[in-house]
């Protein structure tokens, strides 16, 4: 989880605020605004980090702004949860099931749900789903690829899958598709990437890969990211954090060391695959690509993961 702090003090409200200071913050660039009598402070932070601590601070200014009672859902509860998430949204979503003057607000997308005392709880201050109601809202309403790296992220996190399976409730819109991502889902994968990779294999026929692959090597144990023992095949996905943040300012040895690393994972006769970002693109095209690797393969459309 993050901090409980994270986007707090570097939210700026323009009626607690002398607006010289606002107008002067703006022309220095250090200042951006959020929503109409709201600003935000930006921090020095990878970009995809910087967007999840922009929309946070978003969240915050909007529960002030909005006056009757509201709980935060979907893709916006999932940041409050420290979800991962593969888009990072631009509007707040709530539950309210009444609105005051501020009712027309663009920035804010109600839901006029049921959602029961214990379908909520308070996290950092603000008034949120429960994780598994999170999850299952998420896994109904965004796409499947989206989905998945929740309900992931959710199973690695202990999250029970029967009770996420439990949570969907007959007859709701997208439960269908939720079912479907919650029993392809797996806690092993460590990275939204990771997911949809894994989605994409499935969606065009692949056998399920197994995660986490265990491999003992002349250069120590390695885990791949998800794979095929039958086959010796690995499919490692290449996130840009692992060279930024994770590297600690020392991208070219972490290139290095992910080099000797695979050099011993294929002198046992294992195959690996390499997918970036780019690649996630082109779904069908990266499945072939992995399954020329693979003994047997034949491409048949995975059904409900749409």
């Amino acid at each position: 989880m993050f901090d409980a702090e994270l986007g707090q003090d570097s939210l700026v409200l323009s009626r607690s605020t002398h607006p010289a200071y606002i107008r002067q913050a703006r022309r220095q660039g250090t200042l951006e605004r959020l929503t109409r009598g709201a600003y935000w402070l930006p921090e020095n932070k990878e970009r995809h980090e910087l967007a999840r601590l922009r929309a946070v601070s978003h969240l915050r200014a909007v529960s002030v702004m909005l006056g009757s009672d509201h709980t935060f859902c979907r893709a916006s509860a999932a940041l409050l949860w420290d979800l991962p998430l593969w888009s990072i949204p631009t509007a707040a979503h709530v539950i309210q099931r009444w609105t005051t003057g501020a009712g027309g607000r663009r920035d804010t997308i109600r839901h006029r749900e049921t959602c029961p005392d214990e379908d909520t709880t308070v996290l950092h201050g603000l008034r949120a789903t429960t994780l598994e109601r999170t999850v299952v809202d998420c896994a109904r309403t965004l796409p499947a690829a989206d989905g998945l790296a929740l309900v992931d992220a959710a199973l690695g996190l202990g999250v029970e899958r029967s009770r996420l399976a439990q949570a969907c409730v007959r007859g709701a819109r997208g439960v269908v598709r939720a079912r479907a991502v919650i029993e392809e889902a797996d806690g092993g994968a460590a990275s939204p990437g990771e997911s949809i990779t894994r989605l994409h294999l499935l969606r065009h026929g692949l056998p399920r890969p197994e995660t986490q692959i265990r491999i003992r090597t002349r250069r120590g144990t390695f885990y791949g990211d998800l794979g095929w023992r039958c086959g010796r095949v690995l499919v490692e996905f290449d996130g840009r954090i692992k060279y930024t943040r994770l590297a600690q300012g020392d991208p070219a040895e972490v290139v290095y060391q992910e080099k000797l690393r695979q050099e011993a994972i294929e002198e046992l006769g294992w195959r690996v695959a390499r997918v970036a970002a780019a690649d996630l693109r082109d779904g069908p095209g990266l499945a072939r690509r992995i399954g020329f690797l693979l003994p047997e393969f034949t491409s048949t459309d995975r059904p409900g993961l749409g």
